[in-house]
């Protein structure tokens, strides 16, 4: 099993040996410290993210281990095999918990729902099996609500976000809609020309994504059953879907390719958007920057959904993008551990500011455009005169990788996130930490300031979107807890009541080995 890091994902940067055989499945836990890897030897293997070592083994299965997945907390794991059964394990105490059996072949997915009180799992039996909503598993064995219905092997399964429909897709080459409670099937979706391969649902329920073997996706509507939008833009099989918000699709291939779909726009003219990190709209709308995995950044026709050109010099991906406020000027941040301008009208490079030490994650502009944010994995918050590219400050206070930025909109505050699991405000002219929020239990991907308030709004692997009032009287004080994604949806990987905001993108902590 090998890992790969961001700053060149041509090259594997470590490869973790132990299996007795190949390796099937691979997941990554929700804190990502952990990953947790399914092989043929019939084990499922634990591995450090950090140290890279062995953190432990789980024995149970009597044969080859197909899927692998962690609960939305990361304590528990659950996962499927050739020998028919389902096993749910204790992370923590690296022991089993239950043994679920129902299935009559190999179990080829299993998936928690969001609130990690039920499992689903597909085999190719053909049978997609349950586990009843709302049934904590206990310890020892337990028999699973059988949920027949395709005509062959079920290579794919997902919860919608409420918990109370699963999707399924399968070798007969359709998607089945399930009804949790009860359970039956509330839908057969036929379209496909080969096998489904993985499905998805989007953060609101909505729609359901699967990809198939034809090289090819197909988007659906939950309530009428119909295809919305067919994406094209495989060379090879279609192995994997995710969705991120209500618009953005990614999906996988045995291409070895990972391609972005904008379903508002590009994707439903069968064009694939773009492989991006992060995104950002210019002031006035009309073009979008994405901050490419290919080490450029790529300027975008929003409008016409046509290239207008691609911004070359770093040499290495591109996580973070950012306007200035007349439009300007384009900011990039990289894990080069550079920070590069680039002049928009004329698609220009005009410097590199360096001085980061590991990754630059995140970038922003002050309001009045003079001043230019960046935040890394060396653990600063480094301050620049745009005019003169002088670095004015570095802010030394996080204790994990800084992974957002934001100006509060008269530019006297600045506000950092990072993994760490705080989101720091600072005096931006006195370059002093004025206040440490707390309360996220995971990391803080991203930070934005509502520009009609003083609310600061972070987003957090650990499911949740917070309010902050940071009004001088009230400071510290987390005002509500606005969005929680453990109940609506995955992860939220950042926050915006602006136009720039990150759009899609991968788990930021995936990128490279040491997560900080």
């Amino acid at each position: 099993m090998r890992l790969w890091a961001g700053a060149d994902h041509r090259r594997p940067v470590n490869t973790l040996t132990g299996h007795g055989g190949p390796v099937i499945a691979v997941a990554f836990s929700p804190d990502g410290r952990l990953i947790a890897s399914a092989g043929s030897d019939g084990t499922v293997r634990l591995w450090g993210v950090a140290d890279r070592r062995p953190a432990g083994t789980l024995l149970g299965h009597g044969g080859a281990v197909r899927s692998v997945a962690f609960g939305p907390g990361g304590r528990s794991l659950v996962s499927g095999g050739a020998d028919r059964a389902v096993r749910l394990w204790d992370v923590e105490r690296r022991r089993l918990r239950a043994t679920l059996r129902g299935h009559r072949d190999d179990v080829h997915g299993v998936a928690f729902s969001a609130d990690g009180r039920s499992v689903v799992s597909g085999g190719a039996d053909p049978y997609g099996h349950a586990l009843g909503r709302g049934r904590p598993a206990g310890a020892g064995d337990a028999e699973v609500d059988g949920c027949g219905g395709h005509g062959d092997g079920v290579l794919g399964v997902a919860f919608s976000p409420d918990g109370d429909s699963v999707a399924s897709g399968g070798a007969d080459r359709t998607v089945k809609l399930w009804d949790v409670r009860r359970p039956r099937i509330r839908a057969t979706l036929t379209g496909h020309s080969d096998d489904v391969n993985a499905v998805a649902y989007g953060a609101d329920g909505t729609i359901v994504v699967s990809a198939c073997g034809d090289g090819t996706a197909k988007v659906w509507d939950t309530a009428s059953h119909r295809v919305t939008a067919t994406l094209a833009g495989h060379t090879d099989y279609a192995l994997g879907a995710a969705v991120s918000g209500g618009n953005v699709v990614a999906t996988a291939g045995f291409d070895r390719s990972v391609v972005l779909w904008d379903l508002d726009r590009a994707a439903l003219t069968a064009r694939p958007f773009a492989e991006a990190w992060q995104s950002a709209l210019s002031p006035d709308g009309r073009l979008l920057a994405s901050a490419s995995v290919d080490r450029t950044v790529k300027l975008w026709d929003v409008r016409r959904h046509r290239l207008l050109a691609t911004l070359t010099g770093h040499t290495g991906s591109v996580f973070g993008v950012a306007f200035s406020p007349d439009g300007h000027h384009l900011a990039a941040a990289s894990a080069d551990r550079t920070v590069r301008l680039w002049d928009v009208r004329r698609r220009t490079h005009l410097t590199a500011l360096t001085g980061h030490q590991d990754f630059v994650n995140t970038v922003a502009f002050s309001p009045d455009g003079t001043a230019l944010a960046a935040g890394g994995d060396d653990l600063t918050v480094r301050l620049w005169d745009v005019a003169d590219r002088d670095v004015r400050a570095v802010l030394r206070r996080h204790t994990g990788s800084v992974r957002g930025v934001a100006y509060s909109e008269d530019g006297r505050t600045l506000a950092s996130s990072g993994n760490d699991g705080t989101v720091r405000l600072w005096d931006t002219t006195h370059h002093r930490l004025t206040a440490t929020l707390t309360g996220h239990s995971g990391a803080v991907w991203g930070v934005v300031f509502d520009p009609r308030t003083h609310t600061v709004v972070s987003s957090s692997n650990d499911g949740t979107v917070r309010l902050w009032n940071t009004d001088v009287k009230a400071v510290s004080q987390d005002v509500s807890r606005f969005l929680s994604h453990r109940e609506t949806a995955g992860t939220s990987t950042a926050a915006g009541f602006t136009t720039q905001s990150r759009r899609a993108g991968p788990n930021p902590d995936s990128r490279k080995p040491d997560g900080r």
